[in-house]
């Protein structure tokens, strides 16, 4: 095993400076940038619209008798209004301090409340990011008149008071469900830029005789695992640098109006979590397409099988979209457990919630899904490998 191990690394060593030192290298880098600044600019024109698209969700903390006077009321303005301009009151208990109640409703991701009205009868307040106080602001001062029309006049009514706990102008929640959305799309296309570039590179190999001097002098099993890890250490120098690239421009020269949202679990956490589901990501898959490539013998052969290789990474991201943004249902649960959506999913769940044993369940989760894919993959390329009559007869000598 030692023996295999520093084998291994002494071929991903080899491959990894052979593919950096290169000039086609560069030109790899450059390549995706074109496609990276259209999703930047595509990300930076949608996080400068503060107002929501969708009627913004009013939630209400008061007594169930005075909750459902002003429901009544602001339905009644719904109907006599445009009801495309709001949405049903939610009614809430109090439970403790109503600030502290608001801004957990605000947060939690499940009730998608946009604003929490507060303090009815006597002392209202409207609690919420400034693009929701504003489309709410004149109808929730009417209702709170109008609930109150039976005890006082409308002049003796108290002034709606306002609490904007987001001074950039967004919404919290809605800001971290674009980041997690963005965070899901990020690790896709990363992926699928980088892992697929194990067919072309374990082909040409094949054909220049190369993966037959390297089986001559080490087992099959270490040059499957080192290939491996020499994709990986070049694709995560590829993400550093663009990393450094794009997150440095942005620190510098993004407006603080149209700064990304701080993830639930926060910047320091959520990096490294990054780092981990990419990882996970990319060796299952990467030892897929390894275990694929093996097979094919000519250009035309790996254009063949790369096709559904592609279509099947989109079927997976499809599957992780269509699990988001629903809460956790049955779909998000079969997401996060199935191991080829799992990264999307769960890394996307880091800019919405704030718990960490999920993260650290799935990554130990996806390390034994590496494991068997890894060991699975190895099979079928050592397999195809030695189905070349030279490469086996120089197996069998040595």
């Amino acid at each position: 095993m030692n023996r295999m191990l520093k084998a291994s690394l002494v071929i991903a060593r080899r491959d990894y400076l052979a593919t950096v030192l290169s000039r086609m290298f560069i030109m790899f880098i450059l390549s995706p940038l074109l496609i990276i600044l259209i999703v930047a600019g595509v990300f930076y024109i949608s996080m400068a619209n503060d107002v929501p698209q969708t009627p913004p969700r009013l939630s209400l903390i008061a007594a169930p008798e005075i909750g459902e006077a002003f429901a009544d009321r602001y339905a009644a303005l719904s109907r006599q209004l445009d009801h495309q301009s709001f949405e049903p009151v939610v009614v809430v208990s109090p439970k403790g301090d109503a600030q502290a109640q608001a801004h957990g409703l605000l947060a939690d991701t499940r009730t998608h409340s946009n604003a929490v009205l507060v303090g009815l009868p006597d002392r209202p307040m409207l609690i919420g990011p400034k693009a929701s106080l504003d489309a709410l602001r004149g109808g929730v001062a009417l209702a709170t008149q109008l609930a109150r029309m039976p005890q006082a006049m409308p002049t003796d009514a108290p002034k709606l008071a306002e609490h904007n706990i987001d001074p950039a102008g967004s919404d919290l929640t809605t800001r971290r469900e674009a980041l997690s959305e963005n965070a899901k799309t990020l690790l896709f296309w990363l992926n699928m830029l980088l892992a697929v570039r194990l067919l072309a590179d374990l082909v040409e190999e094949k054909s220049n005789k190369i993966i037959e001097i390297l089986v001559a002098a080490v087992s099959v099993d270490a040059v499957f695992l080192g290939k491996l890890m020499a994709n990986l250490a070049v694709a995560l120098t590829i993400v550093g640098a663009y990393g450094l690239l794009l997150g440095g421009g942005y620190a510098l020269l993004a407006p603080p109006e149209y700064r990304m949202a701080v993830p639930a679990i926060g910047w320091p956490l959520f990096i490294p979590l990054g780092v981990a589901y990419f990882v996970m990501n990319y060796l299952i898959f990467g030892g897929i397409f390894l275990g694929l490539g093996a097979q094919a013998n000519s250009p035309r052969e790996v254009q063949t099988i790369s096709m559904p290789a592609t279509m099947g990474q989109i079927f997976i991201f499809v599957f992780a979209s269509a699990a988001l943004g629903h809460g956790h249902t049955a779909t998000w649960y079969a997401a996060a457990i199935f191991p080829l959506s799992s990264p999307l999913v769960m890394f996307a769940e880091g800019a919405t919630s704030a718990t960490l044993w999920p993260h650290l369940l799935a990554l130990a989760w996806l390390a034994l899904w590496v494991a068997l894919i890894i060991r699975f993959a190895g099979n079928r390329f050592r397999k195809h490998v030695l189905k070349s009559g030279s490469v086996k007869a120089r197996v069998k000598k040595a």
